[in-house]
């Protein structure tokens, strides 16, 4: 594989694993749903363009303002800054 081939494959990837992750803050169980906001903060911080997450933006703030809600802003920011 070239290295062109090589970034399109791991940006797809990085991608694909950034939705797996954003579909579980959805989930029921609250474990699961701060997990998923402490890797979405290190998806973003890998990901060279955020692009494709912006069609996702306003459901992704609204899971986690609904999570902020629910076990308290602070709880959530120092999780976030970890």
């Amino acid at each position: 594989m070239t290295r062109s081939c090589i970034d399109a494959y791991c940006i797809a990837c990085l991608n694909n694993a950034a939705d797996q992750v954003a579909s579980c803050l959805g989930d029921p169980e609250l474990p699961v749903r701060v997990d998923a906001v402490v890797s979405l903060r290190h998806f973003l911080e890998e990901m060279e363009d955020v692009t494709p997450l912006l069609p996702a933006l306003p459901n992704l703030l609204n899971a986690i303002f609904g999570l902020m809600n629910q076990v308290g802003g602070r709880c959530v920011g120092r999780i976030i800054r970890i």
